[in-house]
């Protein structure tokens, strides 16, 4: 089992850049659109969900705490094709001091 990470980048207010890369087995990854930032979610700011990662068709939610964020695939299992094997950035990731 190897692992993965996800990098956040500020893109104005309550809009974020990401990249993503997960390789439990196999390797997805994937990153927000130049000029199309994820957007957090009105009153709480700690979540959001982004839709056709990389034109395939794949979305997924991520989810804010104070030492972790949490990604969900949201799409049906159709899209998980835009990965090799099947995989998917599902997953927790470990926020770590840069």
């Amino acid at each position: 089992m190897m692992g993965g990470n996800v990098k956040f980048r500020g893109a104005g207010q309550y809009k974020l850049h990401f990249e993503v890369s997960n390789a439990p087995g196999n390797i997805a990854e994937g990153k927000s659109a130049p000029d199309r930032p994820a957007v957090l979610g009105e009153a709480t700011h700690d979540y959001f969900n982004y839709e056709n990662v990389n034109d395939c068709g794949y979305g997924f939610s991520a989810h804010f705490f104070k030492k972790f964020v949490v990604l969900k695939t949201t799409t049906p299992n159709e899209t998980l094709g835009c990965f090799g094997m099947g995989v998917a950035f599902d997953g927790v990731y470990v926020k770590v001091k840069p």
